[in-house]
């Protein structure tokens, strides 16, 4: 048999492979693995978090194992061919038996009925079956059509995947401190309305926040509302609650919001007052919540973007080389400023 026989037909890039082995690894059960680790563990984040320790450990050396083989023996068809070579052909043939008949025929069916209890949320119940048997026939198909109608595959799903993790990677902590913000305010507008000794003091701290979720608008979203459930009850207390709701989103804009978020989001106050508008045109409520994080990832891969091709053309990235800047001269490149020849 000639050398190029023996040798390994590379059907995948480099892209494909890598998507393919982070598609292995981060798998459909880190969106919902976490709550099952959470019940378990009876909310407790030091068990939680050695489960996740020991749990990668465990994949690390079973990585390192794989690699190590693949290295010694560097051939196509991976466990069964590794089990044949160093247990004999029966372990071999066993082990693909168990391949073909359970492993993988479970694993397409435990994607399809994840798949399928998401899409229900959407189309009820009554399409998880048949959304489960497309799902399989999808997955079946694109094994049959080849490693690399597969490998493309796999990337488009990985970086599907990928891009809600990277969000909440990005813009987890902006969202969880402006939950915990917002507990704050509530629990110091109870309090305030409670000495004040107003009307419905526990309403009207939810309220205020609740609203207070919503970045720039929502103080005075909250505050409408109910500043009117005072004013039915007495319009001399509707005006110390408003002074008192001033002094409160002061501190909560000046001292207790910077303390907590910083600028976790690097945007500009006219692209927070943009995107809120913007989102909550769109999707209403929930878009006014989701308006500055949802934002900021945009603005931060057009800005990526826009540097890389600055640095390709070897042009400065400062904004503030450009105040002054007329035109580029195309021959030597060079910046000719404003009123210069």
């Amino acid at each position: 048999m000639s050398n190029n026989n023996n040798e390994m037909k590379k059907e995948l890039g480099m892209g494909a492979a890598m998507a393919t082995v982070v598609g292995c690894v981060i798998g459909s059960g880190v969106f919902f693995k976490p709550t099952a680790i959470y019940t378990a563990t009876g909310g407790a984040p030091g068990l939680a978090i050695i489960a996740w320790v020991v749990t990668s450990l465990v994949c690390l050396c079973a990585a390192m194992t794989f690699a190590e083989i693949a290295i010694l023996i560097p051939e196509t068809g991976g466990m069964p061919v590794y089990l044949k070579k160093v247990f004999g052909d029966r372990v071999g043939y066993l082990c693909g038996w168990m391949q073909t008949v359970v492993f993988y025929p479970g694993l397409v069916a435990a994607l399809a009925v994840a798949v399928a209890n998401q899409a229900k949320l959407f189309l009820g119940d009554g399409m998880v079956v048949p959304v489960a048997i497309v799902c399989i026939i999808i997955m079946v198909a694109l094994n049959c059509m080849g490693a690399k109608v597969g490998g493309a595959a796999q990337t488009i799903f990985t970086v599907a995947k990928l891009i809600p993790l990277v969000l909440i990677m990005m813009f987890g902590g902006f969202i969880i401190g402006k939950l915990v913000d917002s507990l704050i305010i509530g629990i110091i507008c109870f309090i305030g309305v409670t000495i004040l000794n107003m009307p419905f003091p526990m309403l009207l701290s939810v309220i205020i926040g609740v609203t207070n979720v919503i970045p720039f608008f929502g103080p005075f979203i909250g505050a409408i509302p109910a500043a009117f459930l005072v004013f039915l009850v007495s319009p001399l207390q509707c005006v110390y609650f408003l002074i008192w709701i001033l002094l409160l989103q002061q501190f909560d804009g000046n001292i207790l919001g910077p303390k907590i978020l910083g600028n976790s989001t690097g945007l500009s106050s006219f692209w927070v007052l943009f995107s809120i508008l913007f989102f909550g045109g769109l999707f209403g409520f929930v878009g006014m919540i989701i308006a500055v994080p949802a934002f900021a990832a945009i603005y931060d891969l057009i800005s990526r973007a826009v540097h890389r091709s600055l640095r390709l053309r070897k042009l400065p990235m400062e904004t503030d080389e450009y105040r002054k800047l007329d035109h580029i001269d195309e021959k030597t490149g060079m910046f000719m400023e404003l009123n210069k020849k």
